[in-house]
C-alpha cells in the first residue's frame, strides 16, 4: 500500500493510476479529490495506485526539476519534508503570510514554485513511470516560510515567456504528460462498455460481449476500470481508451489494436475528438496545431470560400 506522510495530513489529494502522473478523473480540481482519511482514497492506495497532492489549504511546493541547476543558486532552505526521485525533488512548505493574490504558481529556472492554485506533484512514496520511486529524503514536519523570502527567489529565477536558453527546464509551456487518455479523461466504460444481456461486474473488472463484432460464447470482451484498459479475447488484443475510441470511430478495426497501431492515426484521431467536444490543445502543438486547422476552415466555410 502507497503510503501518506502524516505531515500531509491537511491536504487534499488526487487519484494517479499505478505508475502514472496525471490525475484520472473529471473535475479533480474542483470536487473529485480527497480528504486524507477518505475512504475511496484509502481502498486506491491500497491498491498499489498512486495519488497527487493539491497546492490547497496551504500546503506548497517547491517542484525541482533539475537539481543540479537548484543547487547552483545557492538557495537555502531549512529542512522540511523533502521528497527525492532521480535528480528531481518535491520540497513541502506552507506559506502563511502569502497573499490570496499569490496563490499561484510560478515557472523558476530550476522547476516551478506552487503556492496554490489548482496544481499537484506526485505523492510521496509514489512509483514513477520509470519505475523509480518518490522517496522521503527528509521525513521533517513542513515549514512555513516567510513569503518575502519565496518572493526573493520568484524575482530573481522566475522564466519569463521569451527566455528559451535557460540552464533548467523551461516550463512556460507546461505540456501536459502522459497518453491522451489521462489528459483528456477517455474512460473506456463511457466509450464503448460491455454489451449483451448478462454483463458480470466484478471486483476488477466488467465483462460481457463485443460491443462492435458480438461474441460467439460470450464474455469475450473485459474493461478493467481501474485501469482503464480492455480486451478482446476473440483477437487477442487490447490497449487504452484511445485505442477503444478509435475502434469505435471505425479508425481501427479491433484485430488491429495491437502496440504501434496508433502510429500515423493522430489526426483522425483528433479531429474525431475535436467533433465530440474534447479540447484537443491540452495535447500540446500537435493538438493546437489541427485545432487551428480545423478552425480555419470552419471560418472559411462559414465565408463561403470553401
Amino acid at each position: 500500500m502507497t503510503e501518506i506522510p502524516e505531515q500531509l495530513k491537511t491536504a487534499r489529494f488526487v487519484l494517479v493510476r499505478p505508475s502514472k502522473k496525471n490525475a484520472f478523473q473529471s473535475g479533480w480540481d474542483k470536487y473529485a479529490n480527497y480528504a486524507y482519511d477518505d475512504s475511496d482514497l484509502k481502498c486506491h492506495l491500497e491498491r498499489g495506485g498512486n495519488y497527487g497532492v493539491l497546492s490547497w489549504n496551504g500546503i506548497c511546493q517547491f517542484d525541482i526539476d533539475n537539481n543540479d541547476v537548484f543547487k547552483s543558486t545557492g538557495i537555502k532552505l531549512p529542512l522540511s519534508l523533502i521528497i527525492k526521485r532521480g535528480d528531481h525533488g518535491h520540497y513541502y512548505f506552507t506559506c502563511s503570510d502569502c497573499p490570496k493574490e499569490a496563490r499561484n504558481k510560478y515557472v523558476l529556472t530550476f522547476g516551478d514554485v506552487r503556492l496554490g492554485g489548482n496544481f499537484y506533484v506526485v505523492g510521496p512514496n509514489c512509483i514513477h513511470p520509470s519505475g523509480g520511486k518518490y522517496e522521503i529524503l527528509h521525513n521533517e514536519p513542513i515549514v512555513d516560510l516567510p513569503y518575502e523570502q519565496i518572493l526573493d527567489i520568484i524575482d530573481k529565477y522566475e522564466i519569463c515567456k521569451e527566455d528559451t536558453n535557460l540552464g533548467g527546464v523551461d516550463k512556460s509551456k507546461y505540456p501536459p504528460m502522459g497518453d491522451w487518455s489521462d489528459i483528456l479523461g477517455l474512460n473506456c466504460m463511457n466509450i464503448l462498455p460491455p454489451s449483451g444481456k448478462n454483463v458480470i461486474t466484478t471486483s476488477t473488472e466488467v465483462k460481457g460481449d463485443h460491443p462492435i463484432h458480438g461474441s460467439t460464447n460470450g464474455y469475450n470482451f473485459h474493461i478493467n476500470p481501474y485501469s482503464n484498459t480492455w480486451f478482446c479475447h476473440r483477437h487477442n488484443t487490447g490497449g487504452n481508451a484511445v485505442m477503444l475510441y478509435a475502434m469505435k470511430k471505425g479508425i481501427l478495426q479491433c484485430e488491429e489494436c495491437k502496440p504501434g497501431c496508433l502510429r500515423g492515426k493522430g489526426e483522425q484521431i483528433l479531429l474525431e475528438l475535436k467533433k465530440d467536444g474534447y479540447d484537443i490543445t491540452k495535447i500540446g502543438v500537435f493538438g493546437k496545431i489541427v485545432d487551428s486547422v480545423v478552425n480555419t476552415r470552419e471560418m472559411l466555410k462559414a465565408m463561403g470560400v470553401l
